[in-house]
């Protein structure tokens, strides 16, 4: 049986862990707090943590901003993970996570500058950079993702009909081919830029409006109504044939030029080779007279006979010869046949 000191030292025990275990509590690295006192805030504890680093700008910002609020702003504002202390059962704790959420929203018809219908479906990413701020503005997460809609949904819808359509699928006029860079209406901004500020709008406005930091706005897709679809479809199909004529026409101008050098450089060899053709044969020739004049001039006699012995060859030896010879054979000609000399 539990005597009454016993009791007394139970129950003392049990009072001081219940009001121990309430002293203090854990912010860890994804979170982040609002404490209030009798509902009235009084500390607020940032996460503003990338990779470890404090983002300062953002953090003044916030400290020049609950200045600003005066009375309804906190007495105390810290940074990071940890243990932190505070009276029980007076101050309270609203935690918040401190990571990027996702915003997803459904497609929606926006008119661009040319008049054309598109369905745009964006997303954006997003985080609680002011947790007082959103504390004083929302009650739920449901609630704030309905307001940065209406925010982001009236930005795109400003710069789309602030642009012509190719403002908004392409981001660079640094196109390599030629033919190309004439061929393609130029952009002045580009789908890159036109995101960037889009993205600098909105979290400009959600930073002020309602502590949120909008990190991201993108484009998931853009795509065409039909009644517009056709005739863009039709304008880049003359777009292409357009440049695929103009490839055409280059490569047909450089092929022209090609076969009239080749033959050009042809008729060069032809003219080089016949001439040295001629050389060679000149060459040819008139080593062949010397070696007959040479010959001729050692034995007269043997040259004479040995030219008509060659001569017989063709004239008596030859069968397919169908020409009739009528020669005496009392003829000089025929005077080795006959044994003289």
């Amino acid at each position: 049986m539990i005597s009454f000191k016993q009791g007394l030292a139970i129950a003392g025990l049990t009072v001081g862990s219940f009001f121990g275990l309430n002293s203090f509590y854990i912010i860890d690295e994804t979170e982040q707090a609002v404490i209030t006192k009798f509902g009235k805030p009084t500390e607020m504890i940032l996460g503003l943590l990338d990779v470890g680093q404090v983002d300062t700008a953002l953090y003044n910002n916030i400290v020049a901003w609950n200045k600003d609020q005066g009375d309804k702003g906190v007495e105390t504002i810290r940074t990071g993970a940890g243990i932190y202390f505070k009276t029980p059962f007076l101050e309270k704790v609203h935690q918040y996570d401190d990571r990027l959420k996702e915003y997803d929203a459904p497609p929606t018809t926006i008119v661009t500058k040319d008049k054309k219908n598109l369905k745009i479906d964006t997303y954006a990413r997003w985080r609680i950079a002011n947790p007082l701020l959103y504390k004083q503005t929302f009650s739920s997460d449901n609630e704030a993702l309905g307001r940065l809609n209406d925010v982001i949904y009236s930005t795109v819808r400003e710069f789309t009909g602030k642009n012509n359509l190719i403002e908004l699928v392409r981001s660079s006029n640094n196109i390599e081919a030629t033919s190309e860079k004439d061929a393609f209406e130029k952009i002045n901004i580009g789908r890159a830029k036109n995101l960037e500020l889009i993205t600098q709008e909105v979290n400009e406005q959600t930073m002020k409006d309602y502590g949120i930091e909008v990190v991201d706005v993108r484009i998931k897709r853009a795509d065409l109504l039909p009644e517009n679809a056709q005739s863009v479809y039709s304008r880049m199909r003359a777009e292409r044939e357009r440049v695929a004529q103009q490839y055409r026409s280059e490569g047909e101008e450089e092929a022209v030029k090609i076969k009239a050098a080749a033959d050009r450089e042809a008729k060069e060899i032809r003219s080089g080779g016949y001439e040295k053709a001629e050389t060679i044969k000149g060459e040819g020739d008139r080593d062949v007279t010397k070696i007959y004049n040479d010959a001729y001039r050692k034995d007269p006699s043997f040259f004479r006979f040995w030219n008509t012995m060659e001569s017989y060859r063709t004239v008596y030896g030859d069968p397919n010869n169908k020409t009739d010879v009528v020669l005496s054979f009392k003829s000089d000609y025929n005077k080795y046949l006959k044994g003289n000399n």
